[in-house]
């Protein structure tokens, strides 16, 4: 299963401006402001957005930590980093392809 790392890239497809970064770097969606479109869930490049039938706004990680509290083998962290090199690492890997 692919993680969301907060590329951002579906920011752009996002007509109710609802994605947006917060100032740690994390890509989140304001429940408030989204209305339930579903555009961010076919154009994430990692597939990580996703949707369910019991709620009609989508959903993703939004770094909150409860995966690496959870990890009975303790292989997940959470590290932070400066936004623009997310976004190096973002647009290499794309590249890559």
């Amino acid at each position: 299963m692919e993680v969301c790392n907060h590329c951002g890239l579906c920011m752009d497809v996002c007509q109710a401006q609802a994605i947006k970064r917060l100032a740690n770097g994390t890509v989140v969606i304001d429940k408030n402001l989204c209305v339930g479109c579903q555009a961010c869930v076919g154009f994430c490049p990692r597939g990580v957005m996703r949707k369910a039938r019991e709620i009609i706004m989508p959903f993703k990680c939004i770094s909150c930590g409860s995966c690496v509290r959870a990890c009975p083998n303790g292989a997940l962290e959470l590290v932070e980093v400066e936004v623009e090199d997310v976004r190096e690492v973002v647009y290499h890997k794309q590249g890559e392809d």
